[in-house]
């Protein structure tokens, strides 16, 4: 049974200019990560491939359900409109936004309703571009208005085996926002783990007499949780 530990949901976006860097997959990991496990949780899935809704059809159709709603975003309705009433009826509301850029129509309401935008960033020239072309300005203009503490960049896809202190540092020309003391390792096990409709720690226990496949989904779990951790305190 679920204890019910906060008076109005908080609001979790992740959002970016591009599809491809993780929303989803960190979305899924993160809402069943045993840091989430004792809180009710909704995601409103704003991404129009719906990835997230065919992860849960896909796995109602043959195992027992997650105690996790998932709802697809209404292009007839405000999104301000939805989160307000989704964060009524759950401790955390996870806003899964698809990749925008210019307009970022979807992308500036979650900057004005979140309590905590995490903007999944990995180190390339075009990513970081990206962030600078279409981020900065509405970031700017929000942060007039609203605290930074509502804003982080989590660097992402760093090597496995990279050294994360010195990975972090490359972030430092980002100075509109701060970022996640954590990192998301670039693991290859995020490629394929939903298939079926499983989590990442169903995945290792599905694994769990293949000691390589068992071990790499542990470090990714081990990951998650650690993010998982931190963004719990940042909310």
């Amino acid at each position: 049974m679920k204890n019910k530990k906060i008076s109005e949901g908080k609001v979790i976006s992740l959002v970016g200019t591009k599809g491809g860097i993780l929303k989803s997959t960190l979305t899924q990991c993160i809402s069943t990560s045993k840091a989430f496990e004792s809180y009710d949780i909704i995601i409103l899935e704003g991404d129009s491939q719906n990835s997230l809704s065919s992860w849960i059809n896909e796995r109602e159709a043959k195992m027992k359900p997650l105690n996790i709603k998932i709802v697809n975003h209404d292009e007839d309705v405000s999104l301000k409109s939805e989160i307000d009433l989704y964060k009524k009826k759950c401790d955390f509301l996870f806003v899964d936004l698809p990749g925008e850029s210019k307009a970022l129509t979807l992308t500036r309401t979650a900057f004005a309703c979140s309590d905590l935008c995490i903007f999944p960033l990995r180190l390339s020239h075009k990513d970081t571009t990206a962030f600078d072309q279409n981020m900065r300005e509405p970031l700017m203009k929000i942060l007039q208005i609203r605290d930074k503490k509502h804003f982080k960049v989590l660097p992402t896809f760093a090597h496995h085996s990279t050294n994360i202190d010195n990975f972090r540092e490359n972030y430092e020309s980002i100075k509109v926002i701060d970022k996640f003391t954590n990192v998301h390792k670039d693991r290859n096990v995020y490629t394929y783990f939903t298939i079926g409709g499983l989590t990442l720690r169903e995945y290792k226990s599905k694994n769990r007499f293949n000691l390589i496949e068992s071990a790499k989904a542990a470090k990714a779990i081990h990951d998650i949780e650690l993010i998982s951790k931190e963004i719990i305190q940042k909310i």
